[in-house]
């Protein structure tokens, strides 16, 4: 009996351990994970299809009921498509991540890899129809037709003849040759099907009654003609013939007209004209080409920017550019041509940007409209600096013109970049100047009678009546705050926001944002300013926004809308509505976050995703009462199977008495007779994602706090509240502050093992952070700034801009140029301080970053070599200021977590941090594994 009882005592013992002794979280998780992506919901809620995919490997397919939760599933399903009345659902289906990723390492020519096969599935009846080789296809939007694009080209083969027959017979056969392939157009709730040879491009109507689509005749583009099928009747008719290129098939909202660009031009660079269709016609319409009226002497028709119609169909906006020229026949060999930039200091744009943009600039467009009635042509931009904003859903006759020609040069040191504002009048091309050198961006009306904006200056909003040109402030006898906060950068701040207009009474109305409320404002009358929030926002320190249900309509009915509220303290979040937010009414209240929340067309059906540090964004579908919420997936059921990360929210005082916040990541096995290493993590603020779900994945440049804190870290995220022209002294205050605060408080925290972390400005402040302290035992640092000297006067190579903006203005918040106060920039560059560096350092750094110069990280790797303190530098080939390959991705994975490992946790020295990797040994994995230590 005592044996039986040790027995069972042990079984219990055992069971118990293996319930709590968790995975961790490695490398061989990071393919186990899934996310969702392409969610789609049916007009009336009642069916949703999304996608949940690993990492890497195969994914599924989901198509499930709203209502009874049931669901089906399709292996390698992606981008699918519901038919309006939920019949069915359409999807691609792919050859599968292994089959693609052996042909690929047997090189095999892009044309001989499998290619997508097109699933029908039929809602109700659980029947799948499978076709192989589908290039494309598309559904009517409202309509049962749908159409699908074959890879190949399906008309029989002309008959093989014996030797003696090919002469007399050859002549007889003769397969028209095409570049195109075949269309089919099916119809699942009948079973009808209309097959089409040779087509190169289709388009349904809104309606699914009427098809147009082009064909090659000849197998090159010289030979191609569009053609309309009407599916009511099966009347074939020929629009246009014989043509070089078609392309931009277009329909209007209500899918009664069309338009698309067409070419006979056999030069190399084409001139475009476009055509016009209306259903019921059997030809189509010249209506701008480069000798139509009102076209500029010299222009033409562009094939760069797609033509799209007005609200209402009676305005076409198409683009337009000069005519280039012909390149004429080339005469020199290529070593015979300098190839050389020119700045000139009068350059708008340094010659950098100026290359970065030459593709875009080559392939720019400007915008042109014509109006079907009276057949006028308008240019409503003819400049590269022109930014034109037009309110297509309004079918307005104004439009905003955004020109920063005149501040372009100022806008490589100056910040907000300031510009023009014009108000277009697009039946006759006038415009007037709004706003002069206004750097934020302003709000016409959709009447288009009035424009508000901001004012940095007084942090005050303003509207100008179009119509008059009378200007009135609105928003400064409000008690509230409309500034947002930048956290020390030495700009004017930007206003918290707008988030659209309202129609009242039949007065237009704009919502405002402020500090924590939103404001209902009369542009014309500012007294009659309401607070939509009841002030809530202010008085319980909560910050709302709100999102309209209705997309397509240009005023927001606030019946028809969310209302979000975050609380700033605790960042629970919930939403409400505009009855329901005065009354202090909250939904869906908890500690979460959400990703989104959004209604359903054409029902009360309302889908959201919410996430938690340890639950993943899961779909969630509920109704407008939010009574009841139904999980629709369930992502990553083996999360449970790991030891996961807990959060909690750490408030203190900097050594300066700031009143600071910050996030504490621990292990969910966390035991507080334990001792833990710490790793400190920071990027300007970071409180706000208290309840952001960290997937387990290779990073890009960071440490993921789940993965460390399941690796046995605390990781602790500090905000940073700066003073303009000292960030290093600031940061200082913050991170030492907090750090000492957690370590002063909690002593299972090992205050000889705590290390450094960051990325970018972050990656800049833990290289300086090394230079005042010796409090961390190592530091990671990624692209980090070394000298802000050489940076200052440095290119953002991604963009081609220049980088003194960013220390005069913005985020390296110093204020001024490296003239007029050199002691700061030596106060911030770690590079100066680099002898009183006793902590080991990783940096990494790799040569196509945009956004800080690489040199940079060499500077820093040079003095410390130099002084031979301990550095190592990983510069990741070709790939740019956070990591985009994920081979690279997965190295610096493991590469951080052994640095750290070594000198927080003391386990063995990884081989290339105790030899480095000699030039000779680049991609060998072999440094990646551990020094074996001789045991006694």
């Amino acid at each position: 009996m005592k044996i039986f009882t040790i027995g069972m005592i042990l079984f219990i013992g055992l069971n118990l351990q293996a319930q709590t002794d968790k995975k961790i979280i490695n490398q061989e998780t990071y393919d186990l994970w899934k996310s969702i992506k392409n969610e789609h919901w049916s007009p009336d809620g009642q069916l949703i299809t999304y996608e949940i995919n690993p990492a890497k490997g195969d994914g599924y397919l989901f198509i499930q009921s709203t209502e009874t939760l049931e669901k089906d599933s399709i292996l390698k399903g992606k981008n699918a498509k519901i038919h309006y009345l939920n019949k069915y659902v359409v999807f691609n289906i792919t050859p599968g991540y292994d089959t693609l990723r052996t042909l690929k390492l047997e090189k095999t020519k892009k044309e001989k890899m499998p290619k997508d096969t097109l699933g029908i599935f039929w809602i109700g009846k659980d029947s799948l129809m499978t076709i192989p080789k589908v290039k494309s296809y598309r559904l009517a939007a409202e309509g049962d037709w749908m159409a699908y694009l074959s890879e190949t080209d399906e008309r029989a083969d002309c008959p093989t003849y014996k030797k003696w027959q090919i002469i007399k017979k050859r002549r007889k056969c003769e397969k028209e040759k095409t570049a195109g392939s075949t269309l089919h157009l099916l119809n699942p709730l009948t079973s009808s099907e209309i097959v089409i040879d040779k087509v190169m491009d289709y388009k349904f109507n809104k309606s699914g009654n009427f098809l147009i689509y082009s064909i090659s005749q000849k197998g090159k583009s010289d030979s191609l003609t569009i053609m309309s099928l009407n599916l009511q009747n099966t009347k074939y008719d020929t629009l246009l013939k014989n043509q070089l290129e078609i392309k931009d098939l277009t329909f209007d909202e209500a899918g009664t007209q069309m338009v698309f660009l067409n070419t006979i031009d056999t030069n190399k660079i084409k001139t475009f004209q476009l055509r016009y269709f209306k259903l019921g016609d059997t030809t189509t319409t010249v209506i701008a080409d480069t000798l139509f009226p009102g076209m500029n002497a010299g222009w033409s028709v562009s094939a760069n920017q797609t033509p799209y119609f007005s609200n209402n169909g009676r305005t076409i906006y198409f683009g337009t550019n000069i005519q280039i020229e012909q390149e004429e026949e080339d005469t020199l060999l290529s070593n015979e041509k300098a190839k050389v930039d020119v700045w000139s200091w009068t350059d708008k744009k340094v010659q950098p940007q100026q290359l970065k943009e030459l593709r875009y600039s080559k392939n720019s467009a400007f915008l042109t409209k014509i109006n079907l009635d009276t057949k006028k042509i308008i240019h409503l931009t003819e400049s590269e600096y022109d930014q034109i904003n037009i309110n297509t859903k309004a079918n307005a006759s104004f439009a905003l013109v955004r020109n920063d020609e005149s501040q372009r040069l100022a806008n490589s040191w100056e910040f907000p970049w300031p510009s023009d504002y014009f108000l277009l009048n697009l039946d006759n091309g006038d415009c007037n100047l709004m706003l002069n050198n206004q750097g934020y961006y302003p709000s016409l009306s959709p009447k288009s009678d009035y424009l508000v904006w901001y004012n940095g200056n007084d942090s005050v909003w303003y509207s100008t009546d179009t119509r008059t040109q009378t200007v009135k402030p609105l928003t400064n006898k409000l008690d509230d705050i409309f500034y947002s906060d930048n956290n020390g950068s030495p700009f004017n701040p930007y206003p918290e926001g707008n988030s659209g207009w309202v129609l009242k009474d039949g007065k237009e109305q704009i919502i405002i944002e402020s500090e924590n409320d939103l404001w209902l404002v009369d542009p014309s009358n500012h007294l009659k300013a309401v607070c939509i929030t009841g002030n809530k926002g202010k008085q319980e320190q909560i910050k709302y926004s709100i999102s309209s249900w209705d997309r397509d309509s240009a005023y927001i009915d606030l019946t028809r809308a969310f209302i979000k509220g975050v609380d700033k303290e605790s960042k629970d979040e919930f939403v409400t509505n505009i009855n329901h937010a005065i009354q202090g009414n909250k939904y869906l209240n908890g500690p979460h976050k959400f990703y989104y929340v959004v209604k359903a067309k054409k029902s009360d059906k309302v889908f959201y995703r919410k996430m938690t540090v340890s639950q993943y964004p899961d779909l969630f579908v509920t109704d407008l009462s939010f009574k009841d919420s139904k999980q629709l997936s369930h992502t990553n059921p083996q999360q449970q199977n790991y030891n996961w990360a807990t959060v909690e929210q750490v408030q203190w005082k900097s050594y300066k008495g700031l009143e600071l916040d910050g996030l504490l990541y621990k292990p969910e096995d966390f035991d507080s007779t334990k001792n833990y290493p710490m790793i400190v993590y920071f990027y300007e603020k970071y409180d706000d994602r208290l309840h952001n779900y960290y997937a387990p994945r290779p990073t890009a440049s960071i440490v993921h706090p789940t993965e460390y804190a399941s690796n046995g870290y605390l990781v602790f995220i500090p905000n940073i509240l700066y003073t303009p022209g000292h960030p290093a002294k600031s940061a200082y205050d913050c991170i030492l502050s907090g750090t000492d605060y957690l370590t002063d408080k909690y002593s299972w925290i090992d205050t000889n093992k705590l290390g450094l972390q960051g990325q970018s400005w972050g990656g800049y402040q833990t290289a300086q952070l090394v230079t005042m302290t010796d409090k961390y035992a190592c530091g990671m640092a990624g692209a980090p700034v070394s000298n802000m000297f050489s940076a200052y006067g440095g290119i953002r190579w991604g963009s081609g801009m220049s980088r003194a903006f960013q220390y005069e203005r913005t985020q390296s918040r110093i204020g001024c140029t490296i003239w007029e106060c050199p002691e700061l920039y030596i106060e911030n560059s770690p590079i100066f301080g680099l002898p009183n560096v006793h902590t080991p350092l990783l940096i990494m750094h790799n040569d196509k970053d945009g956004a800080v110069p690489w040199y940079q990280g060499i500077e820093m790797f040079m003095g410390l070599r130099r002084l031979e303190k301990p550095v190592w530098l990983l510069n990741y080939n070709g790939d740019g200021h956070n990591l985009m390959q994920n081979a690279n991705r997965e190295d610096l994975s493991k590469r951080m977590m052994q640095f750290f490992d070594f000198y927080l946790k003391g386990e063995a020295m990884p081989l290339w941090m105790k030899n480095g990797v000699p030039a000779l040994e680049k991609g060998n994995p072999s440094n990646l594994e551990l020094e074996k230590l001789e045991l006694d």
